[in-house]
């Protein structure tokens, strides 16, 4: 069974999902596209890897890098021809046995029926299971949860790399 010690975040926002990480012992090398979001991050969780970058071009990580990559409501801002790259990516920098945990939009949440300023995209469980379908499935399922005082229907998924 795979050890899993070195953490790619993908989108950390504010950081919260990262200080949790890094109190249960993982190497956390947690990525943005905002600056002040990285130092708001800087500031709760110093001893995170903090890195600058756009989730639509190449990480700047080598091969086999890390044991696993989160990506919490992160990949639903991108368009299919991106996000089949992104998975790519992800896979490239994933060691053997490597999981990804992955949290998208649902198609039923309240939101998919609105106009956002930002683009947003929303998945079923099925449309996820297309988008890794070069993965091996270890759980999906959507949930409702309490997200900034209303309810958010997601989809929940962790993949392990399939060599």
């Amino acid at each position: 069974m795979l050890q899993v010690k070195q953490v790619l975040e993908i989108g950390c926002g504010r950081g919260s999902d990262t200080r949790v990480l890094v109190e249960h012992g993982y190497h956390v090398t947690a990525t943005d596209f905002s600056e002040t979001a990285l130092s708001i991050v800087r500031q709760k969780v110093p001893e995170a890897t903090l890195v600058l970058h756009d989730t639509r071009q190449p990480f700047p990580f080598a091969d086999r890098s890390f044991d696993a990559v989160i990506a919490s409501l992160s990949l639903h801002y991108f368009e299919k021809e991106s996000m089949t790259r992104i998975v790519a990516e992800i896979g490239r920098i994933l060691g053997p046995g490597g999981l990804l945990l992955v949290r998208l939009n649902s198609v039923n949440d309240a939101e998919a029926a609105k106009r956002h300023p930002i683009e947003r995209y929303y998945y079923s469980l099925d449309s996820c299971r297309e988008r890794f379908a070069d993965w091996s499935e270890k759980s999906l399922q959507e949930i409702t949860e309490d997200y900034y005082g209303k309810p958010k229907v997601i989809i929940e998924g962790m993949f392990e790399r399939v060599l």
